[in-house]
């Protein structure tokens, strides 16, 4: 008996639609592939200039953030702060003591020197469940009698005048020859309560050899801002 003759094989068919349409996925998929490659230098060039016009990004709601604002006033600084849900903490600023940057800042992981008395706090909370962007500015203002005053205001209408001690607006009156410091840039990110988030720290001097002078002492004329937690 003979047997059967083997069936041909058959051969995968493919379609023009197929065809067309596998052809069209893999040119999509170098496409996005090359678009992604460009993208992402404008990306971070997208962020750098969110940063130089004071746009806050937040990467996490549950910390405090904070990105300073150009005012194009002298002695005048504008920040902006995301405050988390449910979270309490309040702006305080020195106008007198403030400490050489120099020697106050903290290194190889060294906890931060006390703090100097503030003059004045501004409490910030965001009042609601979801956290929320607050904007505040500090300045000085030269009042009619030449003497000056300092505002420490947010966009809510809050503003806390902060009493200024004899000869400690020297500075601002007859002008310091020079200074360390000032507002710091970019957005800063920060879990209180551990240490403070040190917003604005300026320390003026009087002599004008050099300046810091190599005999500064550890406290003296300026300003200096930072944010705590409000247990």
């Amino acid at each position: 008996m003979e047997s059967p003759e083997p069936k041909p094989r058959r051969r995968p068919r493919f379609s023009l639609l197929s065809l067309l349409s596998l052809t069209a996925l893999v040119a999509l998929s170098i496409t996005t592939a090359m678009l992604w490659r460009d993208v992402g230098p404008l990306r971070a060039e997208v962020q750098r200039l969110r940063r130089e016009a004071g746009v806050l990004t937040v990467s996490d709601p549950d910390l405090v953030h904070a990105i300073g604002v150009e005012t194009y006033v002298t002695n005048a600084w504008k920040w902006r702060l995301w405050v988390p849900a449910n979270r309490r903490v309040a702006l305080h600023v020195s106008v007198s003591g403030v400490p050489n940057p120099h020697v106050f800042y903290p290194s190889n992981g060294s906890p931060y020197k006390t703090m100097p008395e503030p003059a004045g706090r501004l409490e910030l909370d965001a009042q609601n469940a979801e956290g929320a962007e607050i904007e505040v500015t500090l300045a000085a203002e030269r009042k009619l009698d030449g003497t000056v005053r300092w505002l420490l205001h947010d966009e809510r209408g809050v503003t806390i005048h902060l009493p200024v001690p004899p000869e400690a607006d020297k500075w601002l009156v007859d002008r310091a020859s020079g200074s360390s410091g000032g507002g710091r840039v970019g957005i800063h990110v920060k879990e209180l309560p551990d240490t403070p988030l040190v917003l604005l720290h300026k320390r003026v001097y009087y002599q004008r050899d050099q300046i810091p002078p190599p005999n500064a002492s550890e406290t003296g004329d300026g300003v200096i801002a930072w944010i705590e937690a409000i247990p």
